[in-house]
């Protein structure tokens, strides 16, 4: 898919680009924080971190170290927030804009890993909000569409689910297509690293053994004309 996008922009036939929304492993997004305080505000840059970095690489650190972890995080956003105008006396704003980004990034993983709230909440609210910085910053924004491409159950137009804060803030313009397969092999990552894992088939009763039966090998089902209706 990759490959195809980068041939397409080749084309001249329009532009994509390709963002990731979510923000379990912050590990890219400090170590972009930093380089950007290292250029622009070195003497913050040198202890910005110090309390998180600690927590983030201990394998089971004490609840003092994630309550240090969590509110150091919180302090470098809002000190880059506070020094944006500064910032931009010998910085692009564009450059300014993606290093907050990235803090907020930070911020949310800690959130996520120590923060006192529901962590499928919270994960979930901060992939739709990155979903909208990124539609806000874009280069052809207002008019960018977007692609979010996330687990079903995370576009589902549920509450509390990435799809629901979406449905939510663009009512008319959220569409959602789900994957569902009889059989086959799936990759996810289960505490080792990522791997190939067999798949259940699908048995009578289930939407997928249904669709298997009509012996058509793939293909989109539409179920906006559906009426709900037992039997229709």
């Amino acid at each position: 898919m990759v490959m195809w996008m980068r041939e397409f922009n080749q084309s001249g036939k329009g532009h994509i680009e390709f963002w990731g929304v979510d923000m379990r492993k912050p590990g890219v997004a400090l170590a972009n924080v930093s380089k950007f305080l290292d250029a622009a505000d070195a003497e913050y840059s040198a202890t910005a971190y110090n309390g998180l970095s600690a927590a983030l690489f201990q394998l089971n650190p004490s609840q003092t170290v994630k309550d240090t972890g969590l509110r150091v995080a919180g302090e470098v956003l809002d000190h880059m927030r506070r020094n944006r105008d500064v910032y931009l006396t010998n910085r692009k704003t564009a450059d300014i804009d993606w290093a907050i980004q990235n803090a907020r990034l930070v911020l949310q993983a800690a959130t996520f890993k120590w923060g006192s709230g529901d962590q499928g909440k919270v994960r979930d609210q901060a992939m739709a909000d990155n979903v909208e910085w990124i539609l806000e910053h874009s280069p052809g924004s207002p008019g960018t569409k977007i692609v979010v491409w996330a687990h079903n159950d995370h576009i589902a137009k549920e509450p509390d689910q990435l799809g629901g804060y979406l449905s939510v803030r663009h009512p008319s313009n959220y569409k959602t297509f789900g994957f569902a397969f009889h059989e086959g092999r799936y990759n996810a990552n289960a505490g080792n690293g990522r791997s190939a894992w067999d798949a259940s088939d699908s048995y009578p009763g289930s939407v997928e053994y249904v669709l298997h039966q009509s012996g058509i090998p793939r293909f989109i089902l539409d179920l906006h004309a559906a009426t709900g209706k037992p039997g229709a």
